[in-house]
């Protein structure tokens, strides 16, 4: 953690640039150069002026301002999707190298897996951790020996529903390849 000339004189902003990688005011900037606390959680929570900014304090478009409102916020999301990235094995050194490797970020509630290889969902505590990991991470190898960048978006939807459906799908392809075993059975 670097205190910077904007954490000193009580910025709130994490600094962008910092969060990519490529700050180069150091010591000067004027926004922070931290993981994100209980007091960014509560900025974003709590608004004084209502219009919700993000941690790096660049401000949400009121619906009232003409801005398309989407039917899922970011803002209130704490999962991410994570579209590839991460690497093959079995799932519990999967879960180990997403707790661990995220966990570097802000605390992990949850890790799920879907049947898209390479796909995760992570659930942080803070919804202001999942912001930073999203601008920090995306398209950068969540370790520097990783050889394949991650994806990241919001998570959009229940993860627990796509599993479920999954699962779904599963037993519905089990159940069709059992009959059409019993058919070839039957007709020999």
């Amino acid at each position: 953690k670097v205190t910077t000339d904007g954490a000193r004189r009580g910025a709130v902003a994490i600094c962008l640039d910092w969060a990519n990688g490529r700050c180069t005011r150091g010591a000067l900037c004027r926004a922070r150069h931290a993981l994100p606390d209980r007091a960014d959680e509560n900025r974003l929570i709590h608004s004084a002026d209502g219009v919700t900014q993000d941690i790096f304090g660049r401000p949400r478009a009121a619906p009232s301002e003409g801005a398309p409102v989407a039917l899922f916020d970011p803002l209130a999301c704490c999962t991410l999707h994570v579209l590839s990235g991460v690497p093959p094995g079995d799932q519990h050194a999967r879960r180990r190298y997403l707790d661990e490797g995220f966990g570097e970020w802000g605390e992990v509630v949850k890790t799920w897996f879907v049947a898209d290889p390479g796909a995760a969902f992570v659930k942080f505590k803070w919804r202001c951790s999942a912001q930073l990991v999203l601008e920090a991470l995306h398209g950068r190898p969540l370790r520097p020996e990783d050889s394949e960048p991650l994806r990241l978006a919001w998570c959009t939807i229940d993860p627990s529903i796509v599993q479920a459906r999954e699962a779904r799908e599963m037993a519905y392809s089990a159940m069709r390849e059992a009959r059409e075993r019993g058919r070839a059975t039957q007709e020999l």
